[in-house]
């Protein structure tokens, strides 16, 4: 990604006027992706340990909407018909400009039996050319992305 020049040169005819008009080329990034999704522990105190969802982009992000904890939803998977689904809420996201991280941490720790499911509404997430998060090589800039988070690993879904 960038600007280069585009210099002209060297044509040539004894029947024609040849006039050299230089030029820009531009180069975008494609919209950003989520690379990762990992989940960390974090000691509180010396009795409480709290995970957080750290989130890896592809491309820079606009570090007020990487911020904002609505952009982030994070769900508990119901295991049978019984159980319900239940949000789990976020208190802090912390965005990184330099990693291309955003850090979500939860108001409590995190249940990891039954599974996570984490939306990123990504109308709302923009990168720095103000582009809607792309939603995981769906081919559709601006669908959601979703992860899938259990004790095992992620599962990450488009």
């Amino acid at each position: 990604a960038g600007s280069y020049p585009i210099i002209v040169s060297g044509a040539g005819s004894s029947n024609y006027t040849i006039r050299f008009v230089n030029g820009t080329l531009n180069v975008i990034p494609a919209p950003a992706t989520v690379e990762a999704v990992s989940i960390q522990k974090v000691k509180v105190s010396k009795h409480k340990t709290l995970q957080v969802i750290v989130l890896q982009f592809s491309e820079a992000l606009n570090s007020v909407d990487a911020q904002l904890i609505n952009t982030y939803n994070i769900v508990t998977v119901p295991q049978t018909k019984k159980q319900r689904s239940r949000s789990v809420a976020i208190s802090r996201a912390t965005y990184n400009s330099k990693t291309l991280t955003v850090t979500l941490t939860t108001r409590k720790k995190l249940v990891l039996n039954p599974p996570l499911k984490l939306t990123i509404s990504a109308a709302a997430l923009l990168d720095t050319l103000n582009r809607p998060l792309d939603g995981n090589d769906s081919g559709q800039p601006g669908a959601n992305y979703m992860a899938t988070i259990r004790k095992s690993g992620v599962t990450v879904n488009s």
